[in-house]
């Protein structure tokens, strides 16, 4: 049996949810509510007791890492970089851009995510299905758009799916395209994201993605 914290505090109001065995147990939202590593560990404490377990029982984390929110993503990481050094837990993480796929369905070959980057601002990136895989695979980097230079930028393709944050609902609902916006919180997609895609990893992991965004300085 597999007990699993998933945990997103990249965009939006963030969120966390506690599966065991792909069993959803419990969840909780607006974690980066106070902008504070601090309430963030209170709100995933609360739901890892609503389940009666304890963070000892718990196996490995997912998080998200990123773009988003240059605190929120450090949140996170930080967070779960903690637990790993303090235990013997698995790591599994995933980009916002590639848990977002997630709600793209099962039937399209392209899609292309959007988050929110700022005042008429977009993160865009393109993703095609992984031949006769279940997953998506990055076609390129993000990158950052305007509002406007949406519809001019993928109303050539009838064939890609847009999949967009759910916080973006009402900026984008005057769009002429047609744009899923995701229902569940970050942390639920990433957690089928990873499921479907990458084994468990350790600390070294983790400790290169932090260096690498945060030290060097390229997040």
């Amino acid at each position: 049996m597999t007990c699993t914290l998933s945990i997103d505090t990249c965009i939006g109001s963030g969120s966390a949810v506690l599966y065991k065995d792909d069993v959803r147990l419990a969840a909780a939202n607006s974690l980066r509510d106070a902008g504070r590593e601090t309430n963030a560990l209170v709100l995933i404490e609360q739901i890892v007791r609503l389940t009666n377990l304890g963070f000892k029982d718990i196996d490995e984390f997912v998080v998200t890492r990123g773009p988003g929110s240059f605190t929120g993503v450090r949140t996170g990481l930080s967070i779960v970089r903690g637990f790993l050094r303090s235990g013997t837990y698995g790591f599994r993480s995933c980009t916002t851009m590639q848990a977002l796929t997630v709600a793209a369905g099962d039937g399209p070959v392209q899609c292309a995510t959007l988050i929110n980057a700022g005042r008429k601002e977009l993160a865009v990136q393109e993703f095609e299905r992984d031949q006769g895989e279940q997953t998506f695979v990055e076609k390129g980097p993000h990158k950052v758009i305007f509002d406007s230079d949406l519809v001019t930028g993928f109303a050539r393709s009838e064939k890609l799916i847009l999949v967009a944050e759910a916080g973006l609902s009402e900026r984008l609902s005057v769009s002429p395209l047609e744009i899923i916006f995701a229902g569940s919180g970050i942390a639920d997609l990433a957690y089928e994201f990873v499921g479907r895609a990458e084994g468990s990893k350790g600390l070294g992991y983790i400790d290169a993605i932090y260096t690498r965004d945060f030290i060097g300085g390229k997040s």
